[in-house]
């Protein structure tokens, strides 16, 4: 499977093949691991339990935990992203896109090519990447794999009092 980086400021338009298009938005403000998506419930008035969107319950399975490691000096960062529990393969995850946002307004995507889904293939689990900073602060770091989602905050630099 073959990805095509795309390092980009804002949103971005990406050619998925077949004619298919995905907007992978930068500074998204969206919750939960479904991007806003909520189980289905009843109309105001009916009886009966509530269905959950079995994507949801699927989803819910899955954790990932960013991780962020300082490296050569305080403004350079070495970030894994870690995907855990939910099954190894599913067709709901196959050959989904990968984001990271810095929270500097830089970000990365990666669009796979990806050949017909099989129960053979399995899930990547792993991802990493670098990223150097310009200034010293608080950053919010941000990692999306499909609807997946993890972050963690850093401090870059030694911030002097005359700042």
């Amino acid at each position: 499977m073959q990805e095509r980086a795309v390092p980009h400021k804002g949103p971005l338009l990406a050619l998925l093949g077949l004619g298919m298009f995905a907007l992978l938005a930068t500074g998204c403000q969206e919750e939960g691991p479904l991007q806003g998506r909520k189980a289905s419930s009843p109309a105001p008035g009916a009886t009966g339990t509530a269905r959950q969107d079995p994507r949801a319950v699927l989803i819910a399975q899955y954790r990932v935990d960013v991780i962020a490691t300082p490296y050569d000096d305080a403004l350079a960062f070495n970030f894994k992203a870690t995907i855990t529990g939910g099954p190894d393969s599913t067709p709901e995850l196959y050959c989904a896109g990968t984001t990271w946002e810095f929270g500097d307004g830089q970000g990365w995507a990666a669009i796979p090519g990806c050949v017909p889904w099989s129960p053979d293939l399995k899930l990547r689990r792993s991802y990493e990447f670098h990223h150097w900073y310009e200034q010293p602060g608080e950053y919010l770091v941000e990692f999306s794999y499909g609807p997946l989602k993890g972050s963690t905050l850093v401090r870059t630099g030694s911030e002097s009092p005359d700042q």
